[in-house]
């Protein structure tokens, strides 16, 4: 291999590669190559799948490891005791030429190509229970929107948590951050200048929906009626109280927000996130998270996510009763959420 890329720049025909390309054209198909190394053929599946390599890795390692260090390890994966809301995770990349487009800044189709990397990622660490229960995500769509371009070699990140759930979806907040060389994210006039319009336009929202009845969070029980609950907007008293899950610190910009709508499924049935949510231990305490194992040691899991739930009386829905404590916040923040979705629904009848 090194006797080959000596050749490649001395122009020794005798040892090179490709003995019949001139030299100059064999160095640009090298640079070329190195410069688009990240489009190259199973490149997006290793960025995408590395994470879960890297879980099979560790698996292997503890396959004879004592029980007792399996079920740790395996715990530490899970959100214990958590909010849904503290669930966070990111990916650190660079906007790289193959990335970019002809204004030298990222593209708009690699936003949608790079947020693949952090989905499985964000999903193993701390929604891993979904996967071992024989459950599958699936993402129904993704909404963008591009407050600042990236520009070509600037290093970002992708910040990822949940922004709030309903019957069915689940929604996924992503914010596209770079540091320095800039200006700064809350210091910038354009940068406030959005924030108070995004304001005025929930305050707005808010004391014009006053009529909308709330009905009461729950699993639905009939199979095909899992769709979008409707909060009450006066949950929302000030738009001037409504912060971000994870608002940007001072020199930092904030180029794009995402919103990932993804639902939990079982074969063809789906999942209530808020089922799949306290299966990997949010709002359960030790004891109860003990008892969702012993679940899980059997089949009793199994065949509660392929559609045993419905059949759970409401008053001995585990689930429910664990996620109740962050009702408020879910319904708060759902009310944001859901003006995006009704209004890309409704562009199906224009």
């Amino acid at each position: 291999m090194k006797g080959s890329i000596r050749a490649l720049f001395t122009g020794d025909h005798s040892r090179s590669v490709l003995p019949f390309v001139p030299r100059p054209l064999r160095i640009l198909l090298l640079l070329i190559l190195i410069l688009n190394s990240r489009s190259l053929p199973f490149t997006w599946h290793f960025r995408v799948f590395r994470p879960l390599l890297y879980l099979r890795f560790r698996a292997l390692l503890l396959y004879f490891a004592p029980k007792k260090a399996r079920d740790a390890w395996l715990d530490s994966m899970c959100a214990i005791g958590k909010s849904p809301f503290e669930l966070k995770g990111s990916y650190v990349t660079w906007a790289s030429l193959d990335e970019s487009d002809y204004n030298n800044h990222l593209s708009n189709s690699s936003y949608a190509k790079v947020l693949d990397m952090l989905r499985l990622k964000y999903a193993l660490a701390h929604l891993s229970t979904v996967f071992r229960d024989g459950c599958w995500i699936a993402l129904g769509a993704a909404h963008l929107k591009f407050i600042r371009e990236i520009p070509l070699g600037r290093k970002y990140e992708i910040r990822m948590y949940i922004g709030s759930w309903d019957s069915k979806w689940m929604y996924i907040i992503a914010r596209y951050v770079s540091k320095g060389k800039g200006k700064s994210g809350s210091g910038d006039s354009k940068t406030q200048e959005r924030l108070q319009d995004a304001k005025e336009a929930l305050q707005a929202a808010s004391s014009s929906s006053n009529g909308i009845p709330m009905p009461r969070f729950h699993t639905p029980a009939i199979p095909d009626v899992s769709g979008f609950t409707t909060p009450n907007p006066s949950l929302i008293s000030s738009a001037e109280g409504f912060d971000s899950l994870w608002s940007e610190e001072p020199g930092e910009t904030l180029h794009c927000v995402a919103m990932n709508e993804v639902c939990f499924k079982n074969g063809r049935v789906t999942v209530p996130p808020a089922l799949a949510l306290a299966s990997a231990g949010c709002g359960l305490s030790q004891e109860k998270w003990e008892e969702v194992k012993k679940l899980r040691s059997g089949r009793r899991m199994r065949e509660l996510l392929v559609g045993g739930w419905r059949d759970v009386a409401e008053n001995e829905r585990w689930w429910e009763e664990a996620m109740f404590q962050f009702e408020d916040e879910r319904v708060r923040r759902l009310n944001v959420l859901k003006g995006m979705r009704q209004g890309l629904e409704a562009t199906r009848l224009l």
